[in-house]
């Protein structure tokens, strides 16, 4: 297993342990503690959505690593819409770049994360292709579905 796909592992691994303590715990731990681990998760993200896009640019990008950062991806996307309970926005005191749209029109939010978590999906299947080309096409696409969530739900820094 190469580098990345090691480090993929560990995210995985901490994601997954992430994402299901925020939901089971999300009303017994201090909104400051759910919107760091939330932006870690996020920190997280972005890094295998780096770690896809630089390997493809660079002609580097194996199958193996694609597939297991696509996964993570997915594996984040799916777990997003429990990250923001009643009480960790911008009401907290907690500094997060999060908007009150998020709890003001949750529909939209949600609807948001679905298309994030359904290109994500999309990009699994492209990864296990092992195709460069497909790989970067379908990593544009969960791209342009994060910015869409964006849009709705995260502050311009």
């Amino acid at each position: 297993m190469s580098v990345l796909g090691r480090g993929s592992v560990f995210v995985a691994a901490f994601a997954a342990v992430l994402g299901v303590g925020l939901m089971a715990e999300a009303q017994q731990r201090p909104p400051a503690d759910i919107i760091a681990a939330r932006q870690q998760a996020m920190k997280t993200l972005g890094a295998e959505m780096k770690g896809i896009g630089d390997a493809a640019k660079a002609g580097s990008i194996t199958k193996e690593d694609a597939s297991a950062r696509a996964s993570k991806i997915n594996e984040i996307a799916n777990q997003m819409v429990s990250w923001f309970p009643a009480g960790t926005g911008p009401e907290s005191g907690v500094k997060t770049a999060a908007l009150p749209a998020i709890w003001e029109k949750p529909a939209d939010y949600k609807a948001a994360i679905d298309r994030f978590a359904g290109e994500s999906a999309k990009l699994v299947a492209a990864a296990n292709t092992g195709n460069a080309a497909t790989i970067a096409a379908a990593q544009g696409e969960v791209g342009k579905s994060c910015g869409g969530c964006h849009q709705i739900a995260r502050q311009r820094n």
